[in-house]
C-alpha cells in the first residue's frame, strides 16, 4: 500500500508539472556544462569512444561523461518525439503559438550539434549547441508565465524586443542611406578629393612652368 502513494501523487497534474521541470533544469545544467561548454574536453570525442575509453578528460572520467551525453541524447529525442506527435495531431494550427516553434527548434538544434559531434565536426557542432542552448533556457520563459509576480511581465518583454526590432530596421535603413552618401561624395576617385587632387595637379603644373 505504501508503494502506491507516490503514484498517487505522481498523477496530480501539479506534482506531474513539478517533476518535469526539476528534471528539465536537471537536464539543462548537465546539457550546458558537459556538452555545449565542453567541460570534459570530449567534444573530438565521439559517444562510442567515450564509452570505451578509461582515461580521464579533464577533471572528469570519460565514462561519466559519456553518461552524461547518452542521458542528453535521451532527453532530446524523447522531447522531439513528443513535440512531433503534437505536430501530427494539431498540424496547421501548432505553428500558432510563437512557443511551439521555440520547442521545435530547441531540441531540434540540439540533435543537430550531437549528429555533427558523432561526424567528427566538433566546431561546427559548437555553433550549432551553442544556439540550441539559448533556445532550450529560453523554453523556461513559458513556465514562468504562470507565476504572478514574472507572468505579466513577459508579453511586455516580447514587445519591447519587437519594438526595438523595428527601431532597428529603421535605423539600418538611414544608416546604409546615408553611409552610400557620404561614400559617393568622399570616395578618392570623385566628388572633393578628386577635385583637390586635380587643383593640386594644377598647381604644380603652374609652379614647374614658371620654374
Amino acid at each position: 500500500a505504501g508503494l502506491q502513494v507516490p503514484a498517487a501523487h505522481f498523477r496530480v497534474p501539479l506534482a506531474r508539472h513539478g517533476f518535469d521541470i526539476a528534471m528539465y533544469l536537471l537536464f539543462l545544467i548537465i546539457w550546458t556544462f558537459a556538452v555545449v561548454l565542453d567541460y570534459g574536453n570530449a567534444a573530438e570525442l565521439t559517444t562510442s569512444q567515450l564509452a570505451s575509453s578509461k582515461e580521464m578528460c579533464g577533471t572528469l572520467h570519460c565514462s561519466t561523461v559519456f553518461y552524461m551525453r547518452l542521458w542528453c541524447w535521451l532527453y532530446i529525442v524523447g522531447s522531439l518525439e513528443k513535440e512531433l506527435r503534437q505536430l501530427v495531431r494539431l498540424r496547421e494550427v501548432y505553428f500558432s503559438d510563437i512557443w511551439n516553434w521555440i520547442e521545435v527548434l530547441s531540441p531540434g538544434t540540439a540533435l543537430g550539434g550531437l549528429i555533427l559531434l558523432e561526424l567528427g565536426h566538433p566546431n561546427n557542432a559548437a555553433r550549432l549547441l551553442a544556439v540550441s542552448a539559448a533556445l532550450l533556457w529560453s523554453r523556461l520563459l513559458q513556465t514562468l508565465r504562470g507565476l504572478q509576480s514574472i507572468g505579466p511581465l513577459i508579453p511586455v518583454i516580447f514587445s519591447m524586443v519587437g519594438q526595438v526590432l523595428r527601431l532597428g530596421s529603421v535605423m539600418l535603413i538611414l544608416l546604409v542611406a546615408f553611409s552610400f552618401a557620404l561614400y559617393g561624395i568622399l570616395r578618392p576617385d570623385i566628388g572633393v578629393h578628386a577635385t583637390y587632387a586635380g587643383k593640386t595637379a594644377l598647381n604644380d603644373e603652374m609652379l614647374a612652368a614658371q620654374r
